[in-house]
């Protein structure tokens, strides 16, 4: 956790989303999502990713569907229909 804490210190964003991932793990999912987050507004994709699963896995579908959608932006896959 040392690491990811000086990465986050120094402006990773793949240190950001990692931590979100390391607190998810341990059930803290405020931190989570805020790191997650953090993450991907930084430029770090597999943030939002890691929210879209994170949702799908809690049922959420109205922010799954969220990150869904910002991942077929980045992705220029406007294809994902349901």
């Amino acid at each position: 956790m040392k690491y990811l804490l000086e990465g986050v210190e120094k402006g990773e964003a793949n240190a950001m989303n990692n931590l979100g991932v390391f607190y998810l793990n341990r059930g803290d999912e405020t931190n989570a999502i805020k790191y997650m987050i953090m993450g991907a507004e930084n430029g770090y994709r597999m943030g939002y990713w890691n929210l879209m699963l994170h949702y799908a896995n809690v049922g959420n579908n109205k922010l799954f569907s969220k990150y869904l959608f910002y991942i077929s932006i980045l992705s220029n896959n406007i294809l994902l229909d349901f």
